[in-house]
């Protein structure tokens, strides 16, 4: 995960949002009713950071019946991420602060904001900047909108938590037929720190990461496959794994737990293997 900075325009949630609101100029019982939580979202949105992600359980609970929430939702679905809505231009701001890659996986396509809590159930939150995180559409899917108030069962926060362990690790597996296969998992050690091990498995489970990564490191090998073919074969294995490793610590220098990183220290360290499969 890619550590993001906090949005410029976190501080702004009560403006952002009566600017929102008050835009249902066609339906003016959803501006009236919207605009009523003003106050409210202020409050939730200045105590975020006071009980996400570490203490969910005591985020303030304000009742809201389904009916409000379905009009508070639409603040950000109408008025926030609509193309040419009022709010667009912050919408817009929170796409640019991630800097075209995705913080979860490191490497797809911004696409999305994803409502760390969701706005299903948060509703006052819906367009509150901390809350709201620049992803690709496969991690905004995955994660979906439920959301554990155990700290050690839900993703990192990539405003406001940093990885700082490799805990990230690639198994292949190569056949005699030419094919391969490629998984991703937690390798964090769980007898040094078990909760810290729930929390990283917690992370790869929910946004789907060890079949995100599959798939890139899947795509990365076939295309690299022949020109480390040509190298093993014009230069041997000791030349080839000084070419694996120069990538490897570029990836790391960017990301100790990215797809590439680790797809890179099981190539280093599978080299053998590598070899034999490379000469089918």
């Amino acid at each position: 995960m890619r550590k993001l900075d906090i949005p410029s325009i976190a501080g702004k949630e009560k403006e952002i949002y009566i600017e929102c609101a008050s835009d249902f100029v066609q339906k003016i019982e959803y501006a009236k009713t919207a605009l009523a939580y003003a106050e409210e979202v202020e409050k939730c949105s200045k105590e975020y950071e006071n009980y996400v992600p570490y203490d969910i359980t005591n985020f303030p609970d304000i009742e809201i019946d389904d009916e409000h929430k379905v009009i508070l939702t639409k603040v950000y679905d109408q008025k926030f991420a609509k193309e040419n809505s009022i709010g667009r231009k912050y919408y817009n701001l929170i796409m640019e602060n991630a800097k075209g890659r995705c913080p979860i996986c490191g490497g797809g396509k911004l696409k999305n904001l994803d409502h760390f809590l969701p706005k299903s159930k948060y509703p006052l939150l819906c367009v509150t900047p901390i809350n709201l995180i620049p992803t690709c559409r496969d991690c905004n899917m995955e994660k979906g909108a439920e959301v554990s108030r155990d700290y050690y069962e839900i993703p990192f926060h990539p405003y406001l938590e940093m990885m700082t362990d490799k805990w990230i690790e690639c198994v292949l597996s190569f056949y005699l037929d030419g094919t391969f296969s490629i998984k991703f998992q937690n390798e964090y050690d769980a007898i040094t720190n078990p909760d810290l091990w729930r929390k990283y498995s917690a992370h790869m489970r929910i946004t789907d990461l060890d079949n995100t990564f599959s798939s890139r490191a899947e795509e990365e090998l076939e295309n690299v496959r022949g020109i480390y073919k040509n190298v093993f074969l014009s230069c041997g294995k000791d030349k080839l794994c000084e070419a694996l490793k120069e990538v490897k610590n570029s990836a790391e220098k960017v990301d100790v737990n990215s797809w590439k990183s680790a797809l890179y220290r099981a190539l280093v360290r599978d080299c053998d293997e590598f070899c034999e499969w490379l000469y089918l």
